[in-house]
């Protein structure tokens, strides 16, 4: 006679209705629906005091408050959760708790503290299943993008999809491609970054991710900007904009407003519509506790007081930036900061401007990314032409010449077309009028070819050896 299996206690109502009610929060989170998604988590707490559950409560309200951009308020829920780990050990195994602690410190901004400890928990081994090392290297491939190290994020990025791909988590996949496009679109890899944004849009409308949806369209947008599609890219901007009003995501408003103001600013010269734009997406973005979004917003304000000849504006913004960009650790933006500071020692500050330009020239030294030094010294070279900064000639021209032979490679019209302001108006200066014309004549080929209204009121005309604005 065959002994029967004890069969397994079932397992109480009280604990079903918790799951449940956690399950159904998610799937409200992910289809958009935060409000219904916010009360199941608050019904969710009143029916158990558990460590395990006010850990899973705190954690999941975190992560509703990061998708509506409240950053504040998620970090310190996400701390709650980890005091809770510390006050009740076993609530959490140890390899997912320092996964915990790794998202904390790159919502905190803490790029390098995050990936050390993420690549300190890959080097322990533990218990990490597939998908909580594709996390991981998501983790660290975030951290390195954002730390302006692409080619190590792209290895991350890479590790992580393939982990995601072999347990078919489609939904890990498409967090990744959206990683990948982010870098690809950073590295002026245009291709590479519209296939994975394309893949990642196509699964997360199939699978109906309402956020992914919008923040893909976002990234699709930048591409087709950086393309030089800006009528398809603002197209992109616009519908991510009204899907994120509709989810109330401020975070993903001000991205959005941001990138459609830099279409009317650089493409279309509309800098009264522009600035309008950028002034909303500040005003938001500091109410998210994002210090990235608060500094990116602030030197879009910058660009416009700049553009509009609003000196104390301007200096004000620039001021600003500094007391931000340390709290960053970003070489991209640390660079962009310092450019910033030359062109307001130009307009306020002589007896400093020798200095911040020698500071910058030490910052593009150390810096692997070629498009960032592109840019960055067209921008310069326009300070040198307007302030009249003669001396300054023969120290940049090593890095005009690095500049020239980077041209070809620029995808994005828009950069090339200032990578050949920035070389016209230095040949002038330097009085070799046979290359400024060569150089004039691909601008404006450019410019006319792909629409860029904004560069017609910054037309360039030659006339005794020296360069005149229209």
């Amino acid at each position: 006679m065959k002994t029967q299996k004890p069969r397994p206690h079932p397992e109480p109502a009280d604990a079903l209705y918790r799951r449940a009610l956690a399950g159904r929060a998610r799937v409200f989170q992910f289809t958009g629906q935060y409000p219904r998604a916010l009360k199941d988590w608050r019904r969710f707490k009143k029916t158990s005091h558990e460590p395990r559950s006010d850990y899973e409560y705190y954690q999941g309200v975190s992560d509703l408050h990061d998708h509506t951009g409240r950053f504040n308020r998620a970090v310190e829920l996400r701390e709650k959760a980890i005091a809770i780990c510390r006050c009740f050990p076993g609530t959490l195994n140890e390899s997912a708790l320092l996964v915990a602690q790794v998202q904390l410190l790159l919502r905190k901004n803490e790029y390098a503290a995050a990936f050390n400890k993420a690549r300190g928990l890959l080097k322990a081994g533990g218990n990490l299943n597939k998908h909580n090392k594709a996390r991981v290297y998501t983790l660290m491939g975030t951290s390195s993008m954002h730390m302006g190290k692409y080619v190590p994020a792209l290895a991350c990025f890479s590790r992580a999809r393939s982990l995601h791909r072999q347990i078919n988590n489609l939904e890990g996949m498409t967090i990744v491609d959206n990683n990948l496009t982010l870098t690809y679109w950073k590295m002026g890899k245009y291709k590479n970054a519209i296939k994975h944004c394309r893949q990642a849009l196509g699964v997360r409308e199939k699978i109906g991710h309402v956020f992914g949806i919008s923040t893909a369209l976002n990234n699709l947008g930048l591409i087709y900007d950086e393309m030089g599609n800006y009528r398809e890219a603002l197209e992109c901007y616009e519908k991510a904009l009204a899907m994120f009003r509709r989810l109330n995501d401020r975070y993903g408003i001000t991205i959005a407003l941001t990138n459609i103001g830099t279409i009317y600013s650089d493409i279309y010269g509309d800098i009264e519509k522009a600035f309008e734009y950028h002034r909303q997406s500040l005003e938001l973005v500091r109410r998210t506790g994002d210090k990235y979004g608060e500094f990116e917003g602030l030197l879009m304000m910058a660009d416009m007081h700049w553009r509009q000849k609003d000196r104390k504006a301007f200096s004000r913004t620039v001021d600003a930036m500094g007391r931000l960009v340390n709290t960053l650790q970003s070489r991209e933006m640390h660079i962009v900061y310092l450019l910033n500071r030359v062109k307001s020692c130009a307009w306020n500050n002589w007896h400093s401007l020798d200095r911040a330009i020698l500071k910058l020239f030490a910052a593009l030294k150390r810096t692997p990314d070629d498009m960032l030094i592109v840019d960055s010294i067209a921008g310069l070279v326009g300070v040198i032409e307007t302030f009249g900064l003669n001396k300054w000639l023969e120290p940049v021209q090593p890095w005009v010449k690095k500049m020239e032979n980077k041209l070809p490679a620029i995808e994005s019209p828009l950069r090339r077309v200032k990578t050949l302001r920035g070389l016209i108006k230095f040949y002038l200066m330097r009085g070799n009028r046979t290359r400024a014309e060569n150089f004039f004549k691909q601008w404006q080929k450019t410019y006319q070819h792909y629409g860029i209204k904004s560069e017609e009121k910054v037309l360039l005309r030659f006339g005794d050896g020296a360069l005149k604005k229209l």
